[in-house]
């Protein structure tokens, strides 16, 4: 027996499972003996609505979602909103997870996650509604890029935060507010926050490298704190 995703990939019953949540039915690729993540959607829920419980079952085995995969919604333009379950153990969102998805408007991002890859909401043009978890440790490539209406007021680092990837932020044009580092920040990337809408930024005495286009067009900073050694 072999599933079929929306998007016509398939894969053997051995490999991965498909499962029923909240009304959207999702593949999984099963890591290994307690462990899956989110491969792909054979169906949305109503309205658009994905739904991604903490764990699932296949026959008598419980599997715990430990993250959503590489390309696993990518380009998939009738997810509209995305709910995670409350006590979700999530510790990655995959290269290009939900690049493309342009009528995403809503998601709430669990407090357990830790890294956020390459292109994971790339061009996700639609977002206006996310969170940003302090438990973020490291952030991909243009793993933002082009969230053009996504609305949130002040970001803090992680002071475990170890990558922090070029155009990671890139026109993110209503992030307002605060942007402060932690001290463990030693550069800023090329273009990681052009055409932000902060106010203000905070950096540590431990950053020693800004790189070209670092806060280019960010036509809303008044102030910037950074002290010259």
């Amino acid at each position: 027996t072999a599933w079929t995703d929306a998007v016509g990939n398939t894969a053997s019953e051995w490999d991965v499972v498909a499962y029923k949540y909240g009304g959207s039915t999702l593949i999984y690729n099963i890591l290994d003996e307690i462990n899956v993540e989110v491969a792909s959607a054979i169906d949305v829920g109503k309205n658009g609505r994905i739904y991604i419980p903490s764990e699932i079952q296949r026959n008598d085995t419980t599997y715990y979602v430990l993250g959503v995969g590489d390309n696993a919604f990518s380009g998939n333009t009738d997810i509209k909103q995305v709910d995670f379950e409350e006590n979700i153990d999530l510790q990655y969102i995959g290269e290009g997870a939900f690049s493309g998805c342009s009528n995403l408007k809503e998601i709430e991002l669990p407090d357990t996650l830790k890294t956020v890859k390459t292109n994971a909401f790339y061009n996700c043009n639609g977002i206006q509604t996310m969170n940003f978890p302090t438990s973020i440790t490291a952030i991909g490539n243009n793993a933002f890029s082009g969230c053009i209406n996504w609305k949130l007021e002040n970001i803090t680092f992680s002071e475990n935060i170890a990558e922090l990837g070029q155009n990671a932020f890139y026109n993110c044009k209503y992030l307002t507010g605060t942007l402060e580092f932690p001290s463990v920040f030693t550069e800023v990337p090329s273009n990681c926050f052009y055409g932000t809408g902060f106010s203000e930024i905070k950096l540590p005495d431990t950053v020693t490298t800004i790189k070209n286009g670092a806060f280019q067009r960010c036509l809303e900073l008044e102030k910037i704190n950074i002290k010259i050694i």
